[in-house]
């Protein structure tokens, strides 16, 4: 089965080689006769769409030397640019399109971070906020009088996300059940408070940006989002 394999890829990629004409390829003659010409062009789109996957334009390729890189490398043969090489040229170009990825983001959510940096500038002011070195914000709505977590405990706890604007991203209190994790298993903003509320506490955060996703997208919560989240510590799980 791999030589069948081997000399159908091999093959395939002559007769896509003999159908290039000015660094194009006509693709369209090509008949899938068989299970493994069928793999054969499978693998093929898969390996296109991974290209697109990481926004890989059909601009940045030349189709010939892909298949000509591609079939050097499966053959054997003497490679025109060795593989160190060719991954230090890949890496570069991953690196440049992570940074213009990051500059379009950054810009795409530049009022938004504004917005959400302006709110905390003006919440730590308002009586009862307490702010700490890292940034994160708190006000004590209930006090409790039991334990207090560590960062390897699992905690219990109810609580109620919203954004700034004052929509709701995800709370248990909605779903009516409370839910339970490690303290080292969410964000730090949690982790940090957590292990500094008894248990039958009930404190609303104020979690900066720098404490939560960053410039993640994490489901309805945007890039480089203050988040607002009403916690009430039931227990400590052992």
């Amino acid at each position: 089965m791999k030589k069948i394999f081997f000399y159908s890829v091999f093959f395939l990629g002559i007769s896509f080689f003999t159908s290039c004409k000015k660094d194009k390829c006509d693709t369209s003659t090509i008949n899938l006769k068989n299970e493994v010409d069928s793999l054969s062009y499978s693998f093929g789109s898969d390996f296109a769409n991974r290209f697109k996957k990481r926004k890989i334009e059909k601009s940045q390729i030349n189709e010939k030397a892909l298949m000509k890189g591609f079939m050097d490398a499966f053959n054997d043969k003497k490679e025109v640019i060795e593989t160190k090489d060719a991954r230090k040229l890949i890496q570069a170009f991953y690196r440049d399109l992570r940074k213009k990825k990051d500059k379009t983001k950054s810009n795409k959510y530049k009022n938004h971070r504004k917005e959400n940096v302006a709110f905390l500038e003006k919440n730590r002011k308002v009586k009862g906020v307490e702010v700490l070195k890292s940034g994160l914000q708190y006000q004590i709505l209930k006090k409790g009088k039991g334990e207090i977590p560590s960062i390897k405990d699992k905690v219990k706890v109810h609580y109620h996300g919203t954004l700034i604007n004052g929509k709701i991203f995800d709370s248990s209190v909605k779903r009516g059940k409370p839910s339970s994790f490690k303290v080292s298993g969410v964000i730090k903003g949690w982790t940090e408070a957590l292990q500094m509320m008894p248990v039958g506490s009930k404190w609303k955060l104020f979690i900066p940006q720098e404490l939560a996703y960053k410039d993640r997208e994490a489901g309805k919560i945007p890039p480089y989002s203050t988040l607002i989240f009403e916690v009430e510590l039931l227990g400590i799980e052992k």
